[in-house]
C-alpha cells in the first residue's frame, strides 16, 4: 500500500479531474514499474506481494484503487501468511515476499545495522541496499528488527556483520522460500570493537557479572577481576587481587532458561579499581541475537557466529587494575521444516581480561571463538592474574580467573556459552554450544 502511495506521484499525469482514470492500452499506464492495462480498463503495477502479481494504481475506478488484480482479501495482500505458521512471529504481521537478495563476495564485508525502526544493509564501499524490514514486539516486550526476502543466498567468502548500538533491537531473517548461506553471519560482539545486534538485554539481571572489588587504600592493593557473563552457561569468577590479603573477584553471572523469544547473551562485570583511580577494566559484552527463519528450507555450509566479547584490561603499567570477566555467547536461532547445516555455528563466551600490575601490563580476552575450542583469557605480567577461558563446546560454563600473586589485580572470569537453538528437522549440526531443539 505505502507503495503504490508513492507510485501515485508518478501516475498524476494520467490523473482526471474526477480522480480517476481509464485506461484502453498498455502504453497509456505510464510511469508505473509494469504498468498495464486490466480487462477492467484500469491501471496496475508490478506487486509481488499480491497473488496475481499486480496491484491496481490509486486512480482506477469502481472501487479498485491501490488492491491486489484478483481481488486478494484479509491479509494484506499476502495470502502465503496463512500458510507459513513460525514459533517467533505471525507471517501476516509481516512484508510480503520482497524479492530474491544475493550477497557477493565482491562486495563484501556487507553491515547490517538494527534501530528502532528496523534495519539497514551496507556494503563494503558504504553504499546502502536498499531492504524491506519492520519491527515486532516479543511477548516479553524485547523489539525485534525483521528483515523479509523472497529468498537469500549469501555465496562464500562473504562476511556479513550485525551490529547495533547499546539497546539495539536483535535481528531475524524471515524467507518466503529458501535460504543458503555459504559465507559467514557474524551477530557477534567484539574487544574494542562491535556489539552485536540485540546484546546486553535489559533482562540480563544476575546473568551479567559481577564487579570486582577495588582495591585497599593499604597495602597490598589489588583489586578483584570481574565475573564473566552467562546464558546458557554460568558466568566465570573473577579473580582475587593482592595475594596474602585478598581482594574478592566478582562472582559470575548465573545461567539462564533457553529463551522463547529472541534475544542476546550478557555482560561480564568490570574489573576492580586501584584505589587512587576512576579507571576500570570493563566487562566484554554478551553476543547478539539472530534468527534465520525460511518457510520452505534452510541451508548452512558458511558459519554462523554469536561470541562474546573478551574483557578489557589496562596495559599501562601505572596502576593495578582487575580484568573484566568475558561476555556470555548469545543467541543462534533456525526455524524451517528442512534445516541443513555443515557449517560451524558458534555462540561462545569470551575470555576474561587480564588483571594488570604497576610492574607490568595485560592484554585483554579474546572474543568467543569460531570454533568449537574456549577464547582465551588475556595474559598478563608483573604478579597480576591472568584472565579465564571462555565456553567451549564442552564446557557451557566460563572458566574461573586466576587470582594475583603480588598486590596487581585479578583476571576476569570466562562468559557462559549462549545458545544454538533450531525448529524444525535438522540433521548433525556442527556447533558450540550443542544445538538443541528449541522450546
Amino acid at each position: 500500500m505505502r507503495r503504490a502511495l508513492v507510485l501515485a506521484v508518478l501516475a498524476c499525469a494520467a490523473c482526471k479531474a474526477n480522480g480517476t482514470f481509464a485506461c484502453e492500452q498498455d502504453s497509456q499506464c505510464i510511469g508505473l514499474p509494469g504498468g498495464r492495462c486490466e480487462s477492467s480498463g484500469y491501471c496496475s503495477f508490478t506487486d509481488p506481494t499480491c497473488t496475481s502479481g499486480a496491484r491496481y494504481d490509486p486512480y482506477a475506478g469502481a472501487g479498485l484503487a491501490n488492491t491486489c488484480v484478483g481481488g486478494d482479501t484479509g491479509d494484506g495482500g499476502n495470502p502465503a501468511c496463512a500458510t507459513w505458521v513460525t514459533r517467533h512471529f505471525d507471517a501476516c504481521n509481516i512484508p510480503g515476499p520482497s524479492g530474491d537478495v544475493h550477497l557477493v563476495a565482491s562486495a563484501s564485508p556487507y553491515t547490517v545495522t538494527t534501530t528502532d525502526s528496523g534495519a539497514t544493509l551496507v556494503d563494503n564501499t558504504a553504499t546502502s541496499i536498499p531492504i524491506t524490514t519492520t519491527t515486532l514486539t516479543q511477548t516479553d516486550g524485547v523489539v525485534m528488527a525483521v528483515w523479509t526476502v523472497t529468498t537469500l543466498e549469501v555465496d562464500s567468502g562473504v562476511t556479513v556483520d550485525i551490529v547495533g548500538a547499546a539497546g539495539s533491537p536483535p535481528l531475524v531473517i524471515a524467507a518466503w522460500d529458501t535460504m543458503q548461506i555459504d559465507g559467514d553471519l557474524d551477530v557477534g560482539s567484539h574487544e574494542g570493537g562491535s556489539l552485536g545486534a540485540g546484546a546486553n538485554p535489559s533482562s540480563c539481571g544476575a546473568a551479567t557479572g559481577s564487579v570486582g572489588t577495588n582495591g585497599a587504600s593499604v597495602s597490598p592493593l589489588g583489586p578483584g577481576g570481574g565475573g564473566g557473563g552467562a546464558f546458557q552457561g554460568d558466568g566465570g569468577a573473577g579473580g582475587a587481587g593482592a595475594a596474602g590479603a585478598p581482594t574478592a573477584g566478582g562472582p559470575g553471572g548465573t545461567s539462564r532458561a533457553a529463551p522463547t523469544t529472541v534475544i542476546g547473551g550478557c555482560a561480564g562485570g568490570a574489573g576492580g579499581q586501584y584505589y587512587t583511580s576512576t579507571t576500570a577494566a570493563q566487562g566484554g559484552a554478551g553476543g547478539g541475537a539472530l534468527l534465520l527463519a525460511a518457510q520452505h528450507s534452510l541451508a548452512i555450509t558458511g558459519q554462523l557466529l554469536a561470541g562474546g566479547a573478551g574483557g578489557q584490561s589496562d596495559d599501562s603499567t601505572s596502576i593495578a587494575l582487575g580484568g573484566g570477566g568475558g561476555g556470555a555467547g548469545g543467541f543462534i536461532g533456525l526455524e524451517s521444516p528442512t534445516i541443513t547445516a555443515s557449517g560451524l555455528l558458534a555462540a561462545n563466551g569470551g575470555g576474561g581480561g587480564g588483571g594488570d600490575n604497576v610492574a607490568g601490563a595485560a592484554q585483554a580476552g579474546s572474543d568467543g571463538a569460531a570454533s568449537t575450542s574456549a577464547a582465551a583469557g588475556g595474559a598478563t605480567s608483573g604478579g597480576g592474574g591472568s584472565g579465564a577461558s571462555g565456553s567451549s563446546q564442552s564446557s557451557l560454563a566460563g572458566a574461573q580467573a586466576a587470582a594475583s600473586t603480588q598486590a596487581g589485580g585479578g583476571g576476569g572470569g570466562g562468559g557462559g556459552a549462549g545458545f544454538i537453538l533450531y525448529w524444525g528437522t535438522a540433521g548433525s549440526v556442527n556447533a558450540s554450544p550443542s544445538a538443541q531443539p528449541g522450546p
